[in-house]
């Protein structure tokens, strides 16, 4: 079942959004490593990467190849696991800590905003009962909150008005968000660990192009773990 244009215009915007911020970022990086003259060719990489990942994880459920449930782990699984265990070890790499040092507090907390028109367009999922309740702030994912939140911590640091407590507390708390959501999709998908039993059944972010939702949620675990990696470099850098 297809979700309606509006629908899937705001869910391939907010794709399109998190990839341009990476390719961003990622020149930003580049340019402070190698100098301003370096910032398209940084650019161009990252956005060839993430188009690389979203045109491979895309082939894979259009041609069905992540739907089968009977697996142990799940096809889908196979997938999505490794590429979790990927992000963090990635962003605790030496590529990831280029990107801690060279990406500022508001660079790394502000773009996670993007978090609050995915939670608007699963509850519009929801409403036309591709996905359950529980995976909608309606139910028991209130991931919007990190969404919500994250401008304002971001403008708090801008203003240097930001203590490190509150990085802290924020980053924590938003990343259990992000937990609380992915373990509620798993236990909604039809296989030996489904606790959530009520229909439609978490089967939509094996399809294309849903499974893209696995992307972001990644792209927010990504910052997380940056955010978290700064923190711990106090050596070089001291306040936010």
């Amino acid at each position: 079942m297809r979700a309606s244009s509006t629908t899937e215009a705001l869910f391939f915007l907010t794709v399109l959004g998190v990839v341009l911020y990476f390719s961003w970022a990622q020149g930003r990086v580049h340019a402070a490593e190698q100098g301003t003259q370096a910032t398209s060719k940084g650019r161009i990489f990252g956005l060839s990467f993430l188009l690389g990942w979203l045109g491979l994880t895309g082939a894979l459920a259009y041609f069905g190849w992540l739907s089968n449930f009977s697996l142990m782990p799940p096809a889908f699984g196979r997938m999505a696991f490794p590429a979790l265990f990927a992000t963090i070890i990635l962003a605790w790499s030496p590529f990831g800590r280029r990107w801690a040092t060279h990406l500022n507090w508001v660079a790394l907390i502000g773009y996670q905003v993007f978090r609050v028109p995915v939670e608007i367009w699963l509850h519009w999922m929801y409403a036309e009962k591709i996905i359950p309740v529980q995976m909608t702030y309606s139910g028991r994912n209130f991931d919007i909150i990190a969404g919500l939140t994250a401008p304002l911590v971001a403008y708090l640091c801008w203003k240097q008005k930001a203590p490190r407590w509150l990085l802290w507390a924020w980053n924590i708390l938003s990343l259990g968000l992000l937990l609380n959501i992915v373990t509620i999709a798993l236990l909604s998908m039809p296989w030996r660990f489904r606790v959530f039993m009520n229909e439609p059944a978490n089967t939509f972010i094996t399809r294309w192009p849903y499974v893209w939702l696995a992307s972001l949620v990644m792209a927010a675990l990504w910052g997380h773990m940056l955010v978290f990696h700064k923190l711990v470099r106090r050596s070089t850098d001291q306040t936010p």
